[in-house]
């Protein structure tokens, strides 16, 4: 336990303060800093960056606080003693996860040696599934999260824990950010995966909210004083037990000396299996070579390879109107503007849409020239694919249906797919052209085909005013075509236009459609049409109720940002041209908009993370009808048949 000495933080912080290069080395040169200089100010600078996270780990596994400074203060002794020989620095918050997690297993083990030998009762399991206390189950994730390869927890302990931001994980750890993003998604799966092994659904994990940033919490003064002191004092070769407990001397070497057998183990292991090798004759050079693969096809350069089929570009003299289009007086209320997304730096324009629209159709954008992103969102059905999972460019099939396009514009928290993992449209278009599954290529590549191109160059300079090919620019331009897609010429349209409230009947319904309209008013719109008459969009991820299972189904935007009371809760598209976006749900599991109607009315299940607004409603068979007649009054045959969002290649 610490104890307090007389050197106050505030002192320490002041000294540091002058000097504020420091609290912008890298972890390697802190490591350094304090290793060769023995620099109080590199070794406070990494407590600082990294303390919380330690401290989150020792109270994950310790209940008393107490045992937790015990561990907290190991855990950096540990470093100090180390500081010269960690050799995978960019991953330091990784090592100090794991070393901080091991000493606190080792102070739970004495500990628990101490109850036994003195009260001779029985220690509890603290990996029964019954009746967990949220620490428990931060210390099984924390486990857990151990466990895994250091390329997948080595960025989740950056990003979840160590509060860094992906560009600041991604510079840390040597990686582009592509990469840093895919190691997160692959790491959150394995996780989760490993967390229902050991009888926990993510849901009760991530509810504790157990990856807090390295902003969430603060250190006890004292202990954070406590602890640089012992540092510097080991660093100069004193003893520590002035400012530390005798019991966080004999932790720290304990833990030392596990560390160091545990690499005396794999080297004897190897040394053991070479010399069994030799004694039968064969030496390690001696060993037959692996089978040798059989031979790939040489892959030709994304610009060489010709397109399934050859089709010619066609452009109209003029570009066709996509930024300044007649929209109708509902669209243009204050309510309604606040849903607009559209970025200060990339504006609407016509020729910008152009180019997107070329580039949403061009099969180049996939590896092998096979699909575009129109393969996936077919005009006619409202930018959607008509199939449960779209196929991508190696025949691999997606895991959730595609969803609509329209409207795109009018989402006002401006983050996209169902997970919600993209921060902005101009994020968004570029993940289906890099994805593994959909369409296989390297951006870099893309640029170089799309430069060497007779049509492009021009077609950028109109859209920016310059003709050179940007990845950035190719994002805006199709950010651009996907926000000009909007649909507002339907019938309810054209109803709500000759009525001065939506509540009225409108005079171009039948009778069954504005009953409908009614219900879904009583029942839908808080979800589906908050505060204003335009945009049947949710301004926020929800779970509707459709599986009960938060275990093993599909985690949605809790998988993302493991916040497990987002656990199951979905991104809804636009309900405009819905009767068209068949098959609904983010798997695609109702085929028909009478079995969704089926599924609100009857089927909602007690999901943990379920809307409250989702309770059964009970509807009978005439206001299912009812209901979907009004649904069909928000399909546009014109928008589904315009030709300025239709092929450009003939």
């Amino acid at each position: 336990m610490a104890t307090a000495v007389s050197s106050p933080i505030l002192q320490l912080i002041r000294r540091v303060s002058q000097d504020p290069s420091v609290w912008q080395l890298s972890d390697h040169d802190l490591l350094r800093r304090f290793g060769s200089q023995r620099d109080e100010a590199a070794f406070h600078t990494l407590l600082h960056r990294y303390g919380p996270m330690v401290l989150e780990v020792c109270r994950s596994v310790l209940g008393n606080e107490a045992d937790v400074e015990d561990a907290f203060q190991a855990t950096f002794l540990v470093l100090a003693h180390k500081s010269a020989s960690i050799r995978k620095t960019a991953s330091l918050g990784s090592w100090l996860h794991g070393v901080a997690n091991r000493t606190a297993l080792k102070v739970r083990a004495r500990a628990a040696t101490r109850q036994k030998n003195e009260a001779r009762a029985p220690v509890r399991d603290v990996s029964e599934p019954d009746d967990l206390t949220w620490r428990e189950v931060r210390q099984i994730l924390h486990e857990e999260l151990n466990r895994l390869a250091e390329r997948f927890r080595g960025p989740l302990v950056a990003c979840y824990l160590a509060g860094k931001t992906q560009d600041e994980a991604a510079a840390q750890l040597g990686v582009a950010k592509s990469t840093l993003k895919e190691r997160l998604e692959h790491g959150r799966a394995l996780l989760r995966a490993r967390l229902v092994r050991r009888g926990l659904g993510s849901l009760a994990v991530l509810s504790a909210a157990v990856l807090p940033s390295a902003t969430s919490a603060s250190l006890p003064v004292t202990l954070a004083t406590n602890t640089v002191h012992a540092a510097m004092l080991l660093a100069s070769g004193q003893a520590v037990t002035a400012v530390v407990s005798a019991e966080v001397a004999v932790l720290t070497e304990g833990v030392m000396k596990t560390m160091t057998l545990t690499k005396l183990k794999f080297a004897t292991a190897v040394l053991v299996a070479a010399t069994a090798l030799t004694a039968a004759g064969v030496g390690l050079s001696g060993l037959p070579a692996p089978a040798a693969e059989p031979p790939k096809a040489d892959k030709p350069p994304a610009d060489k390879v010709k397109p399934s089929t050859e089709r010619t570009l066609r452009l109209p003299d003029k570009p066709y109107r996509y930024a300044d289009i007649d929209l109708p007086a509902h669209f243009k209320t204050a309510a309604t503007d606040r849903f607009d997304n559209t970025p200060a730096d990339n504006k609407l324009t016509d020729d910008g849409a152009t180019l997107g629209r070329v580039l949403f159709y061009d099969t180049r954008l996939s590896a092998n020239n096979t699909i575009s992103c129109s393969s996936c969102h077919v005009q006619k059905n409202s930018f959607v694919d008509p199939n449960r999972a779209s196929k991508g460019f190696a025949g691999k099939q997606t895991d959730r249906h595609a969803m609509s396009l329209v409207n795109l514009r009018y989402n006002p928290c401006g983050r996209f797919f169902w997970d919600e993992r993209a921060g902005s449209l101009e994020e968004a278009v570029l993940v289906p052209i890099t994805s593994k599954v959909e369409m296989g290529h390297d951006l870099a590549k893309v640029v170089e085909v799309l430069a060497k191109d007779d049509k492009y160059p021009d077609l950028f300079k109109k859209a920016f005013g310059d003709d050179k090919v940007t990845k950035d620019q190719v994002a805006k331009a199709l950010a651009q075509f996907l926000r000009s897609m909007v649909s507002c010429q339907s019938k309810y349209d054209e109803g709500l236009a000759k009525v001065k409230s939506s509540r009225d009947d409108f005079p171009n319904f039948t009778v069954q459609e504005n009953r409908g309209k009614a219900l879904f008013r009583r029942n839908c719109a808080s979800c589906h049409q908050p505060g204003q008459d335009a945009h049947f969009t949710m301004i926020a991820p929800t779970n509707n109720g459709l599986d009960e299972d938060h275990k093993t189904a599909d985690g949605g935007v809790g998988d993302i940002t493991l916040n497990g009371f987002q656990l199951g809760t979905f991104k809804s598209p636009s309900l405009r041209n819905v009767e068209r976006t068949a098959p609904y749900m983010h798997d695609g599991r109702f085929d028909t908009l009478e079995k969704v109607i089926d599924h609100y009315s009857k089927e909602v299940k007690p999901h943990a993370n379920l809307d409250p607004r989702m309770n059964r409603l009970n509807f009978t068979d005439t206001e299912k009808a009812a209901l979907v007649a009004f649904l069909k009054t928000l399909t546009d045959e014109k928008f589904l048949a315009d030709p300025k969002f239709s092929d450009p290649f003939q």
